[in-house]
């Protein structure tokens, strides 16, 4: 669920649910749903004053091969608008980072490779006057990381250098595929590619 906490107050409104099911007795500003099962986390992005969430999606009922939903949030209204889905394999965790003014998102994937996408802002549609600008993960250009079994991703920053650090669970049920944690140091190349070394 979606909630707003007011500056000043300490009242928490709900403005809008993912469940699918019943609706809790909240104080509601909007009642809006969406169908989104099995996500495992959400993570918020800013980009260009624009409000973004991107749903892990770790299983959708049938299968832990499933997409995850990037969304734009509109604040006015409190409505969340599907972007884009992006295929992922029991994805546990998304990540927003910077790499010089380049913005990346990072998935940890439970049943097959993370990856790292390149973020751009798709412009707005010039018939559309009302469109805006949104955010787009360029999936064709993922980097795959032979991360396995993955259950987080954190980034951290020392002096010039960007790192990304994959944590795992060992799976007793596929041993083999269990990988251990990785730490990736992340540069950007001259061609303007992101490489994981």
């Amino acid at each position: 669920a979606i909630y707003k906490v007011s500056k000043g107050d300490q009242r928490l409104t709900q403005v809008s649910t993912f469940m699918t099911g019943r609706f809790d007795a909240w104080g509601t500003l909007l009642r809006n749903r969406y169908a989104a099962a099995g996500v495992s986390q959400y993570t918020h992005t800013t980009v260009r004053d624009e409000h973004y969430l991107i749903g892990a999606t770790d299983w959708d009922g049938s299968s832990p091969n499933s997409t995850s939903s990037l969304y734009h949030f509109n604040e006015s209204s409190g409505h969340l608008k599907l972007l884009q889905e992006i295929d992922t394999f029991g994805a546990r965790r998304w990540l927003f980072f910077s790499v010089d003014d380049t913005l990346l998102a990072a998935v940890a994937n439970h049943n097959g490779p993370s990856a790292i996408y390149k973020c751009s802002v798709r412009p707005r549609d010039a018939s559309d006057p009302s469109s805006t600008e949104m955010l787009s993960l360029q999936t064709a250009d993922a980097l795959r990381l032979p991360i396995l079994a993955a259950s987080s991703v954190t980034a951290f920053a020392v002096e010039d250098a960007q790192y990304l650090l994959f944590s795992t669970l060992y799976d007793s049920m596929v041993p083999e595929q269990s990988s251990l944690s990785v730490l990736y140091r992340v540069r950007k190349e001259i061609d303007g590619s992101v490489t994981a070394t």
